[in-house]
Parts: C-alpha cells; structure tokens; sequence
C-alpha cells in the first residue's frame, strides 16, 4: 500500500492503511506509518507492559497523531488507554471504532482500490 510492505493484523488495518493512503496522496495529511511506535510503561508488577498503536500520521501542520483500528474495546484496551492517558499525556490517539470503520467504509470503499470486503 502506497510501496509500503507491512503486515496488517486485519482487513480492517489494511483497508483503513488505504484510506491514509488515499488522504496522503491527496495532500490531505504528510505521511503515515504502520506500527512504528511502542510505548512503554513502568513495571507494575507485570512484565514487559506496552501498547503498539496500528498508526501514527503525520498531518500536515507537522502534529504527530495515532490511530488505532478496534471492533471491539476489552479491558486490556481500556487498561492500555489509561496507561497511556498517565504516562503519556501528550500523545493523541483516536480509535477507530467499528461504527467509525463502517462509515469510512460506505464512503471511500468505492474509490480506493483493492479495498478488501468480507
């Protein structure tokens, strides 16, 4: 996608990796990246505690953002959401939901090639 060889968790990853794509080729954001960044956070008791985000974009103002492709929020999710609120307050990260997903779906499948269907 956009000569980006990655390997994509899911057809929801892929399919929204081509809708940045699509929003980079139109000048609409300056880059995007899949899973570039861990962030770690302090041993609490658990080893090796993380959270890799699907994306980070690069908008055009410069701002670093991360987005994160979920059908389904758990509490590993929401416990990696508040760790992240804690020890990274600056950083900027927006799930794309499954109601999120379905909309970019409707809007853009039919303009962006090779969007993958169920």
């Amino acid at each position: 996608i956009g000569g980006v060889t990655a390997f994509f968790r899911s057809r929801w990853e892929a399919n929204y990796a081509r809708y940045l794509e699509k929003l980079r080729v139109e000048n609409r954001i300056k880059a995007w990246e899949h899973e570039p960044h861990r962030f770690w956070f302090p041993n609490n008791g658990q080893k090796n505690l993380s959270y890799l985000p699907d994306f980070r974009v690069t908008l055009n103002s410069g701002t670093t953002v991360f987005r994160e492709v979920k059908g389904w929020i758990d509490t590993a999710t929401i416990a990696k959401a508040k760790l992240m609120v804690e020890h990274y307050p600056d950083t900027i990260i927006k799930t794309i939901s499954k109601n999120e997903y379905e909309r970019l779906e409707r809007l853009h499948s039919s303009s962006i090639p090779d969007w993958e269907f169920p």
